[in-house]
């Protein structure tokens, strides 16, 4: 099962940073929208996608988040994906969604999608409630029953996606550079989900684990390239003592040619830098650079999208401009700084304050595994 640990309790650490068809309280609405902007720090230019994610008209629980709950996509263009009480009125009802103050919890809930024919898609609306420190999906092959459940069940063959903080779209900022124009993936009809929901309440009152995805269809004619999610898993041997201050460093080497769509690094309280290069020739490029785990943004790289350079020095984050390929033998590096000002030893693990991680996660094109999957222990250097 997943974890429920009580923690100090904190200001809360949250940034304004599957599946019943429709969510309850939020009524299928015909009309189009503009979708809000993500937590992406590039600037862009370019028309908005039609059928944008739209808020729910008089939405009103006791919980904060309201503003966060989306309306489902128009009947035939797609599917909402749903985690969260089906009446905000029976506590019975409400209960297993709850986080208590002081409560820290990792847990797993599956579902099926309702699609009875398989779908091609690739723009997806992510919002959750306050409280979330990362939501990540996965296409599994089990059968399992609706409901919370054992995060260890089943092998993941395909993703919606994640998210870290309330606001994620799919394209980042809900903006399509023509060389994406023909993104897409495939949805299996009734795919059994599982998604992964950590949630943290630093609050002195409960808060409610929910969550709500808009998945647009696409017609199979618009795709001529598919999508896959990397999931680069660094530094699984950490191992950092109480008031030490340690780098760890991790490399895969990428066995296909590609191109990264986006990326965004997932770490913990404790961690004061992520950064990222692609190795090409004994060049190193950097990609990606942040500092604040309270708001780690997806950078898209793209032709449309002009990312702010890194600045160490005055922990600007940032990251490569432009479209980025990856070419057969070249090397992705990542390393995250940790400076444990706790006394208790951190390790790999979800907890946020006393357990870290150092992830890279996002988009790349192409049917090949060559970033589907990487596990590195780390190298240490001690500051």
């Amino acid at each position: 099962m997943g974890s429920k640990k009580q923690l100090v309790k904190r200001a809360l650490c949250v940034c304004a940073t599957p599946l019943l068809v429709l969510a309850a309280g939020c009524p299928s609405d015909d009309d189009g929208a503009t979708a809000p902007d993500d937590a992406g720090i590039g600037e862009q230019t370019g028309p908005l996608l039609p059928d944008s994610a739209e808020a729910c008209d008089d939405f009103e629980t006791p919980y904060p988040g309201d503003e966060f709950c989306l309306r489902p996509p128009k009947k035939g263009t797609g599917i909402q994906l749903h985690v969260g009480p089906k009446s905000y009125d029976d506590p019975d009802d409400v209960e297993p969604y709850l986080v208590q103050p002081g409560e820290e919890v990792t847990e797993c809930y599956f579902l099926k999608t309702s699609n009875t024919e398989n779908e091609f898609y690739f723009p997806r609306k992510i919002r959750m409630r306050p409280g979330s420190h990362h939501l990540i999906s996965y296409i599994i092959g089990e059968d399992v029953p609706d409901g919370w459940g054992d995060c260890n069940i089943g092998d993941r063959r395909g993703s919606f996606g994640g998210a870290e903080t309330p606001i994620v779209d799919y394209p980042t900022n809900n903006i399509e550079a023509p060389e994406n124009v023909g993104l897409g993936k495939v949805l299996p009809r009734n795919a059994q989900v599982k998604l992964e929901l950590h949630h943290v309440n630093t609050t002195e009152e409960p808060i409610l684990r929910e969550a709500w995805i808009n998945v647009y269809w696409k017609s199979r004619d618009d795709i001529d390239t598919y999508v896959q999610d990397m999931f680069m898993l660094g530094s699984l041997g950490v191992n950092v003592p109480g008031g030490e201050h340690h780098v760890y460093h991790n490399a895969c080497e990428i066995s296909g040619e590609t191109r990264i769509v986006d990326i965004f690094g997932h770490f913990h309280a404790h961690t004061t830098r992520f950064s990222a290069w692609r190795v090409r020739d004994g060049k190193k490029d950097l990609f990606y650079e942040v500092f604040d785990y309270h708001d780690t943004p997806t950078i898209a790289y793209d032709s449309l999208t002009k990312n702010k350079t890194p600045d160490r020095e005055n922990l600007i984050p940032g990251g490569w401009t432009g479209e980025l390929d990856i070419k057969a033998g070249d090397i992705l590096e990542w390393e995250c700084e940790v400076d444990n000002t706790s006394d208790k030893t951190l390790r790999y693990s979800n907890e946020l304050y006393t357990g870290e991680m150092c992830n890279l996660f996002g988009t790349y094109t192409g049917n090949s595994a060559a970033l589907l999957m990487c596990r590195d222990v780390g190298t240490v250097t001690k500051l």
